[in-house]
């Protein structure tokens, strides 16, 4: 029925989208990812599995990904995965937003402050 098919297609939605903010593995596909987008803003999103609020921003930052499209990239970080990039990063707390633009860091925001984060895009997109 029309529900069964709503819940396909919400499935194949988030599948999708679950692919516009990518993960970025490795310290080399970081340095990577800020090269091949040194001309746009890019948001890396670093947070933890066991974070309650990296969890409550998570789907968000997939919205805002499809929103600004290809004006602003935004990639996720697993600290526990890629613990040299949050170190280098010097990341100290979950959730931790840091903005790059031209391959360097412009501004941070820590914690799922939306309305913080979304002005800080704004500011610098």
């Amino acid at each position: 029925g029309i529900n069964a098919e709503y819940g396909y297609f919400k499935r194949i939605n988030l599948r999708v989208m679950a692919e516009l903010v990518k993960q970025i593995r490795t310290h080399e596909d970081f340095i990577a990812a800020l090269a091949t987008h040194s001309e746009s803003l890019v948001v890396i999103d670093f947070y933890a599995v066991w974070c309650r609020p990296c969890k409550m921003i998570a789907p968000k930052v997939e919205q805002w990904a499809q929103e600004y499209g290809t004006a602003v990239t935004f990639y996720k970080i697993n600290i526990n995965e890629n613990a040299q990039t949050a170190e280098i990063c010097k990341v100290k707390s979950m959730p931790t937003f840091q903005f790059y633009k031209g391959g360097e860091l412009v501004d941070q925001v820590f914690g799922n402050k939306q309305p913080l984060i979304l002005e800080t895009i704004e500011k610098h997109k």
